[in-house]
């Protein structure tokens, strides 16, 4: 995938995270994005993690809580 796929992934997670500032400043301010806008290891390490959940998210939909 490209630098530009990843950070926009990676942006659109620090969006989801609900941070009052723009995700930008947030993916940076954890690592994920260096200041050139470029996905760092952390921010790579991320969307791997994300990819990794995606089957186990699906067992809690529907849970009763």
């Amino acid at each position: 995938m490209r630098h530009d796929e990843l950070t926009s992934r990676i942006i659109a997670f620090a969006r989801h995270c609900g941070d009052t500032t723009p995700p930008e400043h947030a993916a940076r301010r954890r690592g994920w994005i260096d200041a050139q806008g470029a996905p760092t290891a952390d921010g790579r390490a991320l969307l791997c993690a994300l990819r990794e959940q995606e089957a186990t998210r699906t067992v809690f939909r529907g849970a009763i809580v």
